[in-house]
């Protein structure tokens, strides 16, 4: 300050305005260092407490971070910082899930250890950082769903002999002369519902033993064959309900090793589910296309759609869609959790694409035999 107006000069106020910016600089950068601290201590501290597995790594695959959970878990060595992933994980199931994301964002996938503890695996690519691989161990679950799918299979083949004693007799009264034609109405219904139930047992013991290994029944086999000829066995049933079956599978032989009657199982899920669940007068689309690792049978429908919040659990075991979606169409929710069984025993991958009112895209991958 100075009592006379404009006393200074303009050298004078250059190096006011000067001192004033790199003042202004410094606070600026004082508090957004102070915001930075503060949030990456939070991180970390959000970071060590979660219970999962968490690691991530640059753009070269070397170790950044890694949380607690990683280390006892994983058996990390303590200096891990700046190592290649390959030098720190030493189990090679995590290796090649690490290596397997390519151009893709996000995948998911799950990964048994060499102690058989089972992980549901989660690796995302972080822009200008690298990748975040996530793991949460699933292995009380998966022993679960094995004990109860075990019991189920057992109380499944424990029912089909009073079943079938049941069905003979039913059937032999059906066939009585001495039974009035009311009286043979009530028959028909018991008849019917023993088959019913037979197919569902026939149903749950499928995915017990698609479950248990099939790789015994593996054969190299010529997948546009398997599909074609399953577009054969269902056009009797797509012309019943005037569906128009359209098919794209190209000429090419694609082979794949595989067992054959559990992919033809699959693929007549596949293509009866589009068919039941396509109005009358509607088009069913089979489209078989392949790349250097993967062959990928689509199955196109022009139904009703199916909602967001029913996909994610559709290829559970005894998932149904609700009355509306359904029209009328009733199941017993397994043929699409066989599907996914198939896929799974095959190292291959089952998904959807779907929106209310424009249909759906079933899609099953299988690896191709001698492109790995």
């Amino acid at each position: 300050t100075h009592p006379e107006p404009n006393p200074f000069t303009p050298k004078q106020l250059s190096l006011l305005e000067a001192t004033a910016i790199q003042a202004a600089s410094a606070v600026e950068q004082a508090a957004l260092y102070t915001w930075v601290s503060n949030e990456r201590t939070m991180l970390r501290a959000v970071i060590g407490g979660v219970q999962d597995i968490l690691l991530v790594t640059d753009a070269r695959g070397r170790v950044l971070l890694a949380n607690e959970a990683a280390r006892k878990s994983l058996s990390l060595p303590d200096d891990i910082q700046n190592k290649a992933v390959e030098a720190v994980l030493k189990e090679k199931g995590l290796i090649r899930f690490y290596h397997s994301l390519r151009d893709e964002e996000t995948i998911r996938r799950e990964v048994t250890l060499e102690d058989e503890r089972v992980f549901d695996c989660t690796l995302v690519q972080a822009p200008n950082v690298g990748k975040v691989l996530a793991m949460h161990d699933i292995t009380t679950f998966k022993k679960l769903d094995s004990l109860k799918s075990e019991f189920v299979s057992q109380v499944a083949h424990d029912l089909k002999a009073p079943l079938a004693i049941i069905h003979g007799y039913a059937s032999l009264l059906s066939e009585l002369p001495i039974l009035q034609e009311e009286e043979n109405t009530y028959v028909q219904p018991i008849i019917n519902n023993i088959v019913r139930m037979r197919n569902l047992i026939d149903n749950i013991l499928d995915i017990g033993r698609i479950e248990m290994g099939i790789e015994a029944e593996f054969q190299v086999l010529d997948i546009v064959t398997a599909v074609r000829q399953t577009i054969i066995d269902m056009a009797a049933l797509a012309a019943e309900k005037d569906i128009s079956l359209q098919t794209d599978l190209g000429e090419e032989p694609i082979h794949v090793r595989a067992a054959p009657l559990r992919l033809q199982q699959a693929l007549s899920n596949l293509l009866g589910n589009a068919i039941n669940f396509t109005p009358k007068g509607g088009v069913v689309t089979v489209r078989l296309t392949a790349d250097a690792q993967q062959a990928v049978i689509c199955v196109e429908d022009t139904g009703p759609g199916i909602p967001p919040a029913l996909q994610v659990r559709l290829f559970q075991k005894f998932s149904k869609l609700s009355q509306r979606n359904t029209r009328g169409n009733e199941g017993h929710g397994l043929g699409l959790a066989i599907v996914k069984s198939v896929a799974d025993a095959h190292n291959g991958r089952v998904w959807l694409e779907s929106q209310e009112g424009r249909g759906s895209a079933f899609y099953l991958s299988l690896p191709r035999y001698g492109r790995q």
